[in-house]
């Protein structure tokens, strides 16, 4: 069949943890995961940042710019790669805000607080954005290292970059760490897309637009969850393309590069973000009930600001690789 031995042995492990995320999501282990990932964080950010600090000195000599070099098409690509993702997609805030409802059920939730912790996740995946890229800058791209094209290969470097730093005693930490991070965003996504294509065929099968989960918990948590049926059906057959790409693509000596799957994936999702905020946007000010609970003014101005930026440059980019 063409399938090269290294692929197809990632294909054989992430088909076992796409198992093993189903039972922690059908046991409640996952809330085992969530505390072992609040120690995992800490380390992980500070190991982060040591290394930075460390390896940002091969930039002392390079010729920063404060935008990215766009004058050919493959540097607007990566560029559109990096934004499709960085510092994570826009739909992470309905997956929050499902979780949210979810976990009030049915109880009111005081608005300060949950903004807060929306807020002290989405800036600490902020500044860990940051951080890699300057890692990948000053320890990769100052090198003359490329990234290589396979999940293993690429995961193997993440270590070296901080075991180069920190040394070898590191390897076997920040493997750990590392795994449990990304074991963690396995479950993340595994659970947030379901999750949202239930509560859309709940909202929609009712007639009813989801009440507020946080203005109004007690009816809004139980529209917005959906059926547990549409929910693993989802599960399954997102597993099932999930393998079918891996085997059928990744492990194909002829087959698409890691590289290129991941950069497939966050275009789209760069394309995707001005339809996107708009959905985020319209839920925002048009559905929750109570006008205190909206944003001010300002952040409704700021919001359509974002909105224009992202369907300008989406546009355009689209515009270009269809004339090219």
């Amino acid at each position: 069949m063409g399938v090269t031995s290294d692929s197809g042995q990632a294909a054989a492990v992430s088909a076992a943890l796409l198992a093993v995320t189903a039972i922690l999501l059908a046991t409640g282990g996952y809330r085992v995961l969530e505390g072992l990932m609040k120690v995992v964080m800490p380390v992980l950010v500070v190991a982060t940042l040591v290394v930075t600090v460390m390896a940002i000195r091969g930039l002392a000599g390079a010729e920063l710019t404060f935008l990215p070099p766009i004058d050919d098409a493959a540097n607007r690509t990566m560029m559109a790669a990096m934004v499709g993702w960085m510092p994570a997609p826009i739909d992470i805030a309905v997956w929050s805000s499902l979780w949210t409802i979810a976990r009030a059920r049915g109880r009111s939730m005081d608005r300060r607080r949950v903004l807060e912790d929306f807020d002290t996740g989405f800036i600490s995946t902020l500044v860990l954005a940051v951080l890699f890229v300057l890692l990948g800058a000053s320890l990769m791209r100052e090198s003359g290292v490329d990234f290589r094209g396979s999940s293993v290969g690429f995961s193997n470097q993440i270590i070296q970059l901080y075991t180069a730093n920190l040394g070898d005693w590191s390897r076997p930490l920040i493997a750990s760490v590392i795994f449990v991070a990304m074991l963690s965003t396995t479950v993340t996504v595994a659970d947030g897309f379901p999750r949202t294509v239930a509560a859309f065929f709940r909202a929609f099968g009712e007639g009813t637009r989801p009440a507020d989960g946080v203005s109004d918990a007690t009816g809004g948590a139980t529209r917005c969850e959906g059926s547990p049926a549409v929910y693993w059906s989802v599960f399954v057959v997102g597993a099932i393309g999930a393998i079918s790409i891996l085997v059928f693509g990744l492990a194909r000596k002829d087959g698409i590069t890691f590289t290129g799957l991941v950069d497939f994936v966050t275009v789209t999702s760069f394309i995707a973000a001005p339809a996107l905020a708009w959905f985020n946007h319209r839920s925002v000010f048009r559905s929750i009930q109570r006008p205190e609970d909206r944003p001010s003014g300002l952040w409704h101005v700021w919001s359509w600001v974002g909105i224009a930026v992202l369907g300008v440059f989406a546009a355009a980019y689209v515009i270009e690789r269809l004339g090219g």
